[in-house]
């Protein structure tokens, strides 16, 4: 019924950032995404990241379909790579 209507849920992970820096909010929950939200049209075992940046606003990285190997190393060491600057 969701799909039909155009809201699949999907299960997101988000991580926000304080405004002045202090700390890190994160939650992992399933939400209803419009077919429009970056993440609304990942299918199957596919993975996307988001992100809402100030220099590059509306940034989305996807894999589809992945395996093992570039599931659990590729994204997770591109995104250690980019918290540490």
């Amino acid at each position: 019924a969701a799909r039909a209507e155009g809201k699949p849920y999907k299960l997101v992970a988000r991580a926000r950032l304080a405004e002045n820096g202090s700390s890190l909010n994160a939650s992992v929950k399933p939400e209803q995404l419009a077919s429009t939200d970056p993440l609304g049209n990942v299918r199957g075992t596919s993975l996307a990241v988001h992100f809402e940046l100030d220099m590059m606003p509306g940034l989305t990285v996807t894999s589809h379909r992945p395996n093992l190997q570039s599931t659990a190393y590729g994204l997770l060491a591109d995104f250690i790579n980019a918290v540490k600057g």
